[in-house]
């Protein structure tokens, strides 16, 4: 019961570590370009501030994501494409079998 809510509390941790990731670039490099865009005289240095930022958060959660992968065990592209996708079209098989079970046991 209290590995259970061990790894609740991480799980948490973890997403909220990754949520940290992405927004405070955006946030940062937005107002660093409202405020150069305010100095320069061009507002408009905000949208390329937070496209910036969205970049720079999102190779901050691919990096920590790719490390938890790496310290599980495992290869984070080699689990999406090949597990990933089997396990799809595994489970797609067996609901279609099930179906069939239904259909046929129907009057």
């Amino acid at each position: 019961m209290n590995d259970d809510k061990n790894i609740v509390f991480k799980s948490f941790a973890m997403i909220m570590q990754f949520g940290f990731n992405m927004l405070v670039p955006i946030f940062a490099c937005t107002f660093a370009g409202i405020w150069l865009g305010d100095k320069l005289g061009l507002e408009i240095l905000a949208i390329p501030g937070f496209f910036v930022g969205a970049v720079a958060g999102a190779t901050a959660v691919y990096r920590q994501a790719r490390s938890i992968y790496k310290k599980n065990g495992r290869d984070a592209v080699s689990d999406v494409s090949s597990a990933g996708i089997s396990d799809f079209y595994n489970r797609g098989k067996k609901h279609d079998k099930e179906a069939e079970k239904t259909e046929q046991s129907a009057p």
